[in-house]
């Protein structure tokens, strides 16, 4: 089973097909985010400001989209 302080190396023992990806993170004492070429755990933290942006539009998407009447 996999969790939050998984590895990559535990996560492809669990699933080989695994496709990892590159994610912007704040380095210490950042204040933007920015793709970093050796990112640490211990000193970056992963930016979830895109994908709060998606959900944000997805939920306006939904809410745009009206069930006919009597559905």
């Amino acid at each position: 089973m996999l969790g939050r302080f998984s590895t990559v190396k535990d996560a492809t023992a669990v699933c080989p097909n695994i496709r990892m990806v590159h994610v912007a993170t704040y380095a210490e004492g950042e204040s933007e985010a920015r793709y970093h070429e050796h990112a640490d755990r211990q000193t970056h933290k992963v930016s979830l400001d895109p994908y709060r942006r998606e959900v944000r539009g997805h939920h306006q998407l939904a809410g745009s989209v009206r069930a006919p009447h009597g559905g």
